[in-house]
């Protein structure tokens, strides 16, 4: 087989659990994994643009490039959110 008709697929990695958060005009997002989440924290992030936000838009850049661990990456994702107050958090089952 010729080495040039290969294709190679990167796919994007997801998150074991996705995260729940409001964007702009209080839409609700569901991000599910890295790649979602840079694109939310680039084109809906509803709040202040500090430290925490570039680091969690840093990390989830990087995770969509496979750089970094993606669940690293939500975690910088969920901190951000909980930083400017857009997590949206399931109630706890009884």
């Amino acid at each position: 087989m010729n080495e040039k008709a290969l294709v190679r697929v990167q796919s994007d990695p997801v998150w074991d659990l996705s995260v729940s958060a409001v964007g702009r005009g209080l839409s609700l997002f569901v991000i599910s994994g890295p790649g979602e989440a840079f694109d939310f924290l680039s084109h809906e992030w509803p709040a202040r643009r500090g430290q925490i936000f570039a680091d969690a838009r840093r990390a989830n850049r990087d995770a969509a490039h496979g750089t970094v661990p993606p669940e690293a990456a939500r975690a910088a994702f969920i901190y951000a959110c909980e930083d400017a107050g857009c997590l949206v958090r399931r109630p706890a089952s009884r």
